[in-house]
């Protein structure tokens, strides 16, 4: 199948033919036809495969057309990124797809100036692509508008969630519409080896496979517990006030291993 047989606006069509963009890779091919027909979608893909260009091809879509029919206020699609860098990156895939629609992109992030960020928002667009931190900043001084969205995008979720963004997640999600479209891309990772599979080998490596149903429950609670609060106490998520905090919950988990260590040996 050619891009040429998509039912997409023909000005997209046009931008992908001067890219050189003639067949969707796979993951272009299994993501795009869901998210024109507005379902959520969870896609997992590898650098280079065009995993931006799957979502922006059929959220550009979507916004010309509705522009085309009327007038259309406010932002209607957020992409939140966990670097500038991919910001910036994703923006320009925006820029690039949608060349000859009517839809307007732009990325916030931090280390820069705002000024320039604030003037550029408040002449309008339709998608936002941002970091978090930024994001919420001028969101909390009503510089972004939330109110509108309509559809959200993850990109590399699974990294987000390791940086601790994940109440800044929940957070965005409140200001959602019940009813509306989220998509989530993010790149295969060793973090389900090297965050549970070894850390389990070591555990029974330790105690010499000597397997007691109970404390073997006891300390999978523990790991779990670990795992929740790597992501919920992230340093790049708290204040310095909070570290008081993580040290407090490394300590609890620290004297219940030691706990079960000793009834084990026994």
């Amino acid at each position: 199948m050619k891009f040429e047989d998509y039912s997409i606006a023909a000005e997209i069509k046009t931008s992908l033919a001067k890219l050189n963009y003639r067949r969707p890779t796979d993951i272009q091919f299994k993501s795009i036809p869901p998210i024109l027909k507005g379902e959520d979608v969870l896609a997992i893909a590898q650098t280079g495969t065009g995993k931006t260009a799957a979502f922006a091809i059929p959220v550009i879509n979507q916004l010309h057309m509705r522009k085309i029919k009327g007038r259309m206020d406010g932002i209607k699609c957020l992409v939140m990124v966990p670097t500038r860098e991919l910001a910036i990156q994703i923006h320009q895939v925006f820029e690039t797809i949608g060349k000859h629609t009517r839809v307007k992109s732009f990325c916030v992030f931090g280390g820069v100036e705002e000024a320039p960020q604030i003037a550029r928002l408040e002449k309008g667009i339709d998608v936002l692509i941002a970091t978090p931190g930024r994001m919420f900043d001028l969101a909390s001084r009503g510089f972004i508008k939330l109110d509108r969205i309509e559809v959200l995008i993850l990109d590399e979720a699974d990294h987000m969630l390791d940086l601790g963004f994940i109440k800044d997640i929940r957070d965005i999600m409140t200001y959602l519409r019940k009813k509306n479209k989220r998509f989530s891309f993010r790149l295969p990772s060793t973090k389900l080896l090297k965050n549970w599979l070894i850390p389990w080998l070591i555990m029974l490596f330790v105690f010499r496979f000597h397997l007691k149903i109970r404390w073997l429950v006891i300390l999978t609670i523990l790991l779990l517990m670990w795992r929740w609060m790597i992501n919920v106490f992230s340093w790049n998520a708290w204040s310095k006030k909070m570290k008081i905090v993580r040290y407090w919950c490394l300590y609890v988990l620290r004297c219940g291993a030691n706990v079960c260590k000793k009834q084990w040996e026994e």
